[in-house]
């Protein structure tokens, strides 16, 4: 069995810091068996990402060793009329993967197990309130994932919603065009699509519409952002021009279908929410080399990743790298910062893990 993980970072210069207290998350789940259609009951995976202030939350490497955990205490709650045997009881809090001083991030992750009704279709939220100030001034927040247990209708089987994983805080300059590219995949090589979430969302569930709130005061909170997705139902980016430096909070859905078009309703809708900082200045390094942003490292089961090296290219003079803000799977360790003595305009960093 192979794991893959997408390689997603964003170079830090030296700058200033701005502070926050939720900065963002994901819900995504998976079935433990894709072939248990026929039991009463259904294992998944139910994992969950968030990052947090980390002034608020701490996390250093010993945080991350010991699995010390990060994240206002609340839980996932059901918000459909049944709930398929969920009981409201699975918390938020999650062990720290990931830190940058300079950003004042702690990211984490984890995965539980839950065991539910067979052939049920419910959705989970996480709600909260405490945005970072947004030039939106939007403060709570609303994550939401749905479940769909329901056999495919192609191969008998379980589905397998789509994966993304995207930064906690991506950099911009202002008064220039970006592309933001959201890595997605899907194990089903399902049609993929990325649209934005929404404050009064409709279900089509078989036995009764369901009404979810997808994003609090974030929906449709970054003004003339465009989102595309490509042909082939693989990929999606936003495109953002930002005229005034601050913070922007996306919340948008990655949304699996059949490859027949006749079929209309998505499969699963996963959330994904993050950050935009524009920044004044046009200073934008970038990173090259044999790994670049978004791409995809297979690694065998309890095999060891080899080193995997990731280069930063400064984009202007007198600037130096003093982080990379990451979203690493559980157990990736990060090497320090080196830069390159023959180039002082590279650095780069290490990263190893042996998935359990």
């Amino acid at each position: 069995m192979q794991f893959s993980f997408f390689v997603v970072v964003l170079v830090r210069l030296f700058g200033s810091t701005d502070s926050s207290h939720f900065r963002g998350g994901s819900i995504t789940w998976k079935p433990v068996n894709v072939n248990a259609v026929t039991n009463s009951t259904v294992d998944i995976i139910v994992e969950q990402s968030y990052s947090w202030k980390r002034s608020t939350y701490g996390c250093n490497d010993t945080t991350i060793l010991t699995q010390g955990t990060i994240g206002d205490f609340s839980y996932l709650r059901c918000s459909t009329y049944s709930c398929s045997g969920y009981t409201n009881n699975l918390s938020t809090v999650v062990p720290c993967t990931d830190y940058s001083v300079s950003a004042d991030v702690s990211s984490g992750k984890k995965s539980s197990v839950l065991t539910l009704n067979s052939n049920s279709q419910l959705t989970l939220t996480f709600t909260g309130g405490a945005w970072l100030p947004l030039l939106t001034f939007a403060s709570t927040w609303s994550i939401t994932t749905m479940i769909n247990l329901q056999a495919r209708i192609d191969n008998g089987r379980l589905n397998t919603p789509p994966v993304s994983n995207v930064l906690p805080v991506i950099r911009v300059p202002i008064n220039i065009q970006s592309t933001i590219m959201i890595p997605v995949a899907d194990d089903d090589n399902d049609y993929v699509r990325c649209r934005w979430a929404q404050k009064n969302h409709t279900i089509n569930f078989s036995q009764n519409n369901v009404t979810v709130d997808e994003c609090a005061d974030v929906c449709n909170a970054v003004p003339n952002a465009i989102l595309y997705g490509d042909n082939n139902g693989t990929s999606c980016k936003l495109v953002f021009t930002g005229g005034t430096a601050g913070f922007y909070a996306v919340a948008l859905q990655i949304e699996d279908f059949y490859i027949d078009e006749n079929i209309t309703a998505p499969l699963s809708s996963v959330p994904v929410q993050f950050l935009i900082s524009v920044y004044s200045g046009s200073c934008q390094p970038s990173i090259i080399g044999a790994q670049p942003n978004g791409a995809v490292i297979n690694v065998a089961r309890n095999t060891s990743m080899s080193s995997v090296t990731i280069i930063a290219e400064i984009g202007c003079i007198n600037t130096s790298v003093v982080d990379f803000l990451k979203i690493s799977p559980t157990g990736m360790t990060t090497s320090a910062i080196v830069q390159n003595p023959t180039n002082s305009s590279l650095y780069s960093i290490q990263l190893n893990w042996i998935p359990a």
